[in-house]
């Protein structure tokens, strides 16, 4: 239990920092990153006096920061009107999974468009390590979710009979 208690910190480290990482780069000359949460610490005293807009800018980090969040609550502190909190997290698990392979997907996409506009050109859209810790992430919470699934419907199974 204490392995899956591990997995559990190390998977939800990889999509929190992943969060913040950058996820998607392209350009050649000038190299144009895509992170998953954006935040601009200087235009903090701006905004506050109403001259910009908010200085935090979302590309879908704040989504995997709040699903890791529940399968966090869920696996430490388990709220009392939830009646299956495994299920829960399994199923927030996979909601996490499917999330994270849109967001390859729409790099894939982009790479595509990139191809078919520009063809072999310098600049395509490249993966970066920000969504893969998010994605490697993903998954150690996901199997660490069937994994626990598993032992509770082997233990239910056991005790029935």
């Amino acid at each position: 239990m204490k392995s899956l208690n591990t997995l559990l910190h190390i998977g939800a480290l990889l999509t929190i920092v992943g969060s913040f990482l950058p996820w998607e780069g392209a350009g050649d000359v000038v190299f144009y990153v895509t992170n998953g949460i954006r935040v601009y610490l200087a235009d903090f005293k701006y905004w506050i006096t109403g001259i910009h807009r908010f200085p935090v800018y979302d590309y879908g980090g704040v989504m995997v920061i709040l699903l890791t969040s529940a399968i966090l609550l869920l696996a430490h502190q388990r709220p009392k009107f939830i009646r299956n909190p495994i299920l829960w997290n399994l199923n927030v698990s996979v909601a996490m999974m499917v999330s994270s392979l849109f967001f390859v997907a729409r790099w894939l996409i982009h790479r595509y468009e990139y191809s078919e506009a520009y063809g072999d050109a310098l600049g395509k859209p490249q993966l970066m390590f920000g969504l893969i810790f998010v994605l490697f992430g993903s998954a150690i919470l996901l199997w660490r979710a069937i994994t626990i699934y598993k032992q509770t419907i082997q233990r239910q199974i056991g005790n029935a009979s």
